[in-house]
């Protein structure tokens, strides 16, 4: 294990330390106001700062000034918890990764900005509008879908979809953010971005594209068809869960590498199907693989994938996994 720093001289973590931490930590060695947010995450937990955001970090420590940045969202009450640990930290946070032989951290800034619905829900429509933004990328659980168990329907009656239905100007739940913004871009003449489901759910993709264009359709029978025309919805695999974040980690981060972090998180590679509603040029990740469809299941409910179907490459070298560019569709324009 390795030795424990005194807590008398633990670092708040922010953007302004960095520095201090040099020592102790690998931190962010690129430049984070460089980076444009094409990304925008809804529901910012342990899984997603824990894979994804660090795949982003290791790119931009290879790519610097990339435009892949990610802007978190977060949609309920209890998201903020999240708001005031990130935005008190620049939106830097601590990954440990934990093992028989020692503990290792380093801090991840791939996160840019933090945004709270409850707190400003226009400024978030208009952050999945806005032209920069090309992925929207989910961590909500099984019930942020509002599927019926069972028949696989869509929860026409639940709440918040009916309070979504009624008030679209002042969305609460992700069909109501999402097919606000998905409109503004309709009519801006705008590409769609791609709605990439990173929840555990066999056939994710599959699912929140019946449930987004069920939900527009109802709102608007055009937009249904133009979401279901024009928006890619990748699958994609999950086979590992990130622990919560306890006390003991907060406690263990602030000891043994002299950090005091509001929210660290400890260390499941996905594997996403290559298919996007834009050519996305120069983004590598590290550890996912881009694959042709995902429809095989083991009797588990796991996705298995032919091995001779895989797009394949060793990790963790960034340089060596690069992402396929399939378009969802040939009449999507590249950006």
């Amino acid at each position: 294990m390795n030795n424990p720093i005194k807590t008398g001289s633990a670092i708040k973590l922010n953007e302004a330390s960095l520095p201090d931490l040099a020592s102790r930590v690998r931190i962010p060695q690129y430049d984070r106001h460089q980076i444009t947010n094409s990304i925008i995450h809804i529901g910012v937990g342990g899984f997603h700062r824990a894979h994804q955001a660090l795949y982003l970090d290791q790119y931009f420590h290879q790519t610097p000034n990339s435009d892949w940045g990610i802007c978190g969202v977060g949609l309920l009450e209890w998201d903020k918890r999240m708001r005031d640990a990130l935005n008190s930290q620049d939106c830097l946070y601590t990954l440990v990764e934990r093992s028989p032989e020692r503990d290792d951290a380093r801090v991840i800034g791939a996160i840019t900005q933090y945004l709270f619905a409850p707190d400003n829900r226009q400024t978030v429509v208009d952050a999945l509008a806005h032209p920069n933004c090309r992925i929207v990328t989910l961590t909500i659980t099984e019930g942020g879908y509002y599927y019926i168990e069972g028949s696989g329907e869509f929860d026409v009656n639940h709440p918040t979809i009916q309070h979504d239905l009624q008030h679209p100007e002042q969305p609460i739940g992700v069909y109501g953010f999402l097919t606000a913004a998905l409109d503004q871009r309709r009519k801006q003449g705008l590409t769609p971005f791609t709605v990439l489901s990173c929840d555990n759910l066999q056939g994710n993709g599959n699912i929140v594209k019946k449930m987004l264009t069920s939900f527009a359709e109802l709102q608007d029978p055009e937009l249904g068809r133009w979401i279901a025309d024009h928006v890619a919805f990748p699958n994609c695999m999950v086979d590992r869960i990130t622990p919560a974040t306890t006390p003991a980690d907060i406690e263990m981060v602030r000891d043994q590498f002299g950090i005091e972090d509001a929210w660290p998180v400890r260390q499941l590679n996905p594997q996403l199907e290559s298919r996007t509603a834009g050519a996305v040029h120069g983004l590598t990740l590290i550890a996912l693989a881009f694959v042709v469809p995902l429809t095989a299941h083991s009797p588990t409910g796991r996705r298995r994938i032919d091995p001779s179907q895989t797009l394949k490459l060793p990790q963790p070298d960034a340089s060596k996994f690069a992402v396929a560019q399939r378009s969802a569709a040939s009449r999507a324009s590249e950006y």
